[in-house]
């Protein structure tokens, strides 16, 4: 995951003059990394799945899966196409991804529990 245009990033740190550097202390970036419930999964119109997930922490996000998106079932050792996950009894997921201006989720990373 890289960072690119539209991104938020915040550092605080110290510069050093003498040899030119920044030395960041604390980083922020528009990543979330979310574990939770989801509910009302759905494809669109442009083929991509979409489900909201609940996060105790940090509330619900809409998570929006593009069709090339792989995804980690239970009890597996590598991703498979989300069209081989079955949907219908998934509860759980985790998520790591970019959050979006419009609040959705884009991830990198989903991984998923049946009930």
């Amino acid at each position: 995951m890289s960072i690119e245009a539209g991104d938020h990033v915040d550092i605080m740190g110290d510069v050093n003059h003498k040899v030119k550097i920044a030395i960041a202390k604390k980083i922020w970036v528009n990543i979330v990394s979310l574990s939770g419930v989801i509910s009302n999964i759905k494809h669109d119109t442009t083929n991509t799945l979409q489900f909201n997930l609940r996060d105790a922490r940090y509330g619900v996000f809409l998570v929006k899966l593009a069709p090339n998106q792989k995804v980690l079932p239970p009890n597996a050792d590598h991703e498979v196409p989300i069209d081989e996950i079955q949907w219908g009894k998934v509860k759980f997921a985790d998520v790591v991804g970019l959050k979006l201006k419009d609040g959705s989720v884009m991830p990198e990373h989903v991984s998923v529990s049946y009930e």
